[in-house]
């Protein structure tokens, strides 16, 4: 899942979508902003970045009845099936995984409820979205358990290719306004119950 904003005319438009489908907008269209995203190399040729915003882990979760604890990824898969949502990071980690041991979804709630109704035996998925995605789920986070860690990403935001480069800017002098007041660690503690680690943010045009 992830957050579209459609801004035009200074009047933006908030949409919650499937990731795929938020993204295949982004890439056709301008002055659209993806919130939020980590970078690889086809991004950096797709997307202007303002970040980061936010750091997370990308772990495989079992439910907290379940006491294996594979030692890496070949013995996770040998263990059983790996729930995820369709072009989120953690597929991309997963990419030599059989296509048989992955269960792929559109949402990660999607994937979390597979692993609660004992459908898979893993679930993959950033750190920073297991406590919202379980409370959605009417669950706690004691539901699950955090068995193997895949990958360290900082997070973005994206914005469209086309867009203003006004606009990016604009949002990269609000975020760095944001942080040097105190409000931005305020609510990043409130949100994820961590002070941020992060740098100061920065622009990173696309590359050509």
């Amino acid at each position: 899942m992830n957050y579209k904003v459609t801004a035009a005319d200074d009047e933006p438009v908030i949409e919650i979508l499937p990731w795929a489908r938020a993204i295949n907008m982004a890439t056709h269209h301008a002055n659209i902003l993806l919130f939020a995203t980590s970078i690889d190399e086809q991004r950096r040729q797709q997307f202007d970045f303002v970040g980061p915003i936010a750091e997370t882990r990308i772990q495989l979760y079992a439910r907290m009845d379940d006491d294996f604890t594979p030692a890496d990824l070949s013995q996770a898969a040998a263990a059983g099936n790996i729930a995820i949502y369709r072009h989120s990071p953690a597929q991309r980690l997963l990419r030599d995984i059989a296509d048989e041991r992955l269960l792929i979804s559109g949402f990660p709630q999607y994937s979390a409820r597979q692993l609660l109704h004992k459908r898979v035996r893993y679930w993959c998925q950033a750190e920073i979205a297991v406590k919202g995605v379980l409370r959605q789920l009417d669950q706690p986070l004691t539901a699950v358990r955090p068995v193997l860690e895949l990958a360290h990403l900082r997070l973005y935001l994206a914005f469209s290719s086309g867009t203003d480069p006004a606009r990016v800017k604009a949002w990269h002098k609000a975020l760095v306004a944001l942080q040097l007041s105190g409000e931005f660690d305020a609510l990043y503690f409130e949100w994820f119950g961590a002070k941020p680690s992060l740098p100061e943010a920065e622009v990173l045009w696309h590359s050509h």
